[in-house]
């Protein structure tokens, strides 16, 4: 039978429960031989899981105009998880956002900024929506380094 628990887990951390399945007089079933399946969603009503990401996701950004030129024409860019072997590079250009968004997505310096404002916005919050793992590793390392009494470069 489906149950539904609602359970608060600190991202990041290690989760580990244990569950008794009875019958209806509280005696355990032997679930030797049988397999279970869990869906964990941020909430109940949500449709899709955190574990589903819509990442890596294509979209159409759109340039300014410099000084009266015809700005360059849209182009697509790639969001996309920031593979593991480059958290060290790119943690060291977080900020500003134009730096780090260059940083991730490939391009020459400069390029952020001649994004029309709307599309800034969705690469920024795209990107940061799809490295979460990422910005958790931040995290983790500011935290460790405040610990251990090592003040981060910034």
């Amino acid at each position: 039978m489906a149950q539904i628990h609602n359970l608060e887990i600190d991202a990041g951390s290690t989760f580990q429960t244990q569950v008794l399945y009875t019958d209806a007089d509280d005696v355990a079933i032997n679930l030797t031989g049988y397999s279970a399946r869990m869906h964990i969603r941020e909430t109940v009503n949500n449709s899709t899981s955190p574990m589903e990401s819509k990442y890596p996701r294509t979209i159409t950004v759109t340039f300014e105009a410099e000084d009266g030129k015809n700005p360059m024409p849209p182009e697509n860019v790639e969001l996309r998880e920031i593979p593991v072997r480059r958290y060290t590079k790119v943690t060291s250009c977080i900020l500003p956002e134009q730096t780090f968004i260059e940083a991730v997505l490939l391009k020459p310096k400069g390029w952020a900024e001649t994004l029309t404002p709307e599309s800034f916005a969705e690469v920024a919050t795209g990107l940061k929506e799809a490295n979460a793992r990422f910005f958790d590793y931040c995290a983790r390392s500011l935290k460790t380094a405040e610990e251990i009494g090592v003040k981060p470069k910034v």
